[in-house]
């Protein structure tokens, strides 16, 4: 019974083996094998070209003083240590900075998804007059870099005043530099910074749903908020959740607006220039030195938002799928 198997399976062997030869003959075989390889070693180049930068830094940030002296030490230190880490964590007041962030970036992607879906759902379910122009305008601002409009918005938070009420009533403009409040009013408007990404993903999204929906709803007796929060919300949970986690994230690492506006304020984005200062308690190495300390506190910024994404990046690429962009 063992013999019949073996010599069995030995039929099939052979088969493989002889249909193969003859597909590489005929080219398909080879064609299909060369794109598979060109394939992978564009998918290795591009994983090497996004992990290579985060590998350096992990590897900087390791380095003792004698890997930092050693010549022969170039990406693997030959001693690690966690004290460059350990003193930036103590230096930075790393774990105030760790909670700034974390409610400032919730509030800002809040506010951005709110205001966004909103407009994203008028323009993509209602017809009126000058729609396509206020698209085009929302476009704009993706175009527009937001160095480019700093200036202004500096000098207009740095003398906030609405209408002349606030001069009216403590008789003097209010300085809101130094506080989050700016950022929390461009978002609120639809003008902070990637609005307009999240209003182009959900307006796609909303204007991809039957219209035959909303018409059954006001056949129904709904009103236009109703449907919006009890048809079009569940429906486009995807790309909502997918747009605050973008939202989300970029408040994270956004060193724009938070070195223009929170002034003293300790968030992650600033305790990067906040660690040249350790340089200056060391004799040895100063540039070196100054590498280090940018590299570990690189490190510690991103890595809530790498544990971050761990988690929902199923979220992200889901909700990007069902944007209707794909394709």
């Amino acid at each position: 019974m063992q013999n019949s198997t073996v010599v069995r399976y030995k039929n099939k062997l052979l088969l493989r083996m002889k249909l193969f030869k003859q597909n590489l003959r005929s080219g398909r075989t080879g064609m299909s094998l060369l794109l598979s390889i060109c394939k992978y070693v564009l998918l290795i180049g591009i994983a090497f070209i996004i992990i290579f930068p985060f590998f350096t830094k992990l590897s900087s940030a390791l380095m003792s003083v004698t890997d930092l002296n050693d010549r022969t030490v170039k990406y693997i230190p030959k001693d690690p240590t966690f004290e460059n880490i350990k003193t930036v964590l103590l230096y930075s007041d790393y774990g105030k900075a760790l909670f700034n962030t974390f409610w400032i970036s919730i509030v800002n992607a809040s506010i951005q998804l709110f205001i966004s879906s909103f407009v994203a759902y008028g323009l993509a379910k209602f017809r009126f007059r000058g729609r396509g122009v206020i698209f085009a305008f929302i476009i704009l601002t993706l175009i527009i870099p937001s160095v480019a409009t700093t200036t202004p918005e500096y000098i207009s938070f740095k003398n906030f005043d609405l209408f002349g009420l606030f001069r009216l009533i403590t008789g003097g403009p209010l300085n809101l530099i130094g506080t989050p409040i700016p950022v929390f009013i461009l978002s609120l408007f639809g003008l902070s910074f990637k609005s307009g990404i999240y209003v182009f993903l959900l307006r796609q999204c909303f204007a991809g749903m039957p219209k035959e929906l909303n018409e059954a709803a006001y056949v129904d007796g709904a009103g236009i908020m109703r449907t919006y929060f009890t048809i079009m919300v569940p429906l486009a949970k995807p790309i909502m959740i997918t747009s605050f986690l973008l939202s989300f994230s970029w408040s994270w690492t956004d060193t724009t607006y938070s070195s223009i506006f929170y002034g003293d304020l300790t968030v992650l984005p600033n305790i990067l220039s906040s660690v040249q200062a350790l340089v200056g308690m060391n004799d040895y190495g100063k540039t070196m030195i100054s590498s280090v300390y940018v590299n570990c506190a690189s490190l510690l910024v991103i890595l809530p938002l790498i544990i971050f994404y761990i988690f929902a990046q199923r979220y992200i690429i889901g909700g990007i799928e069902k944007s209707g962009i794909v394709g």
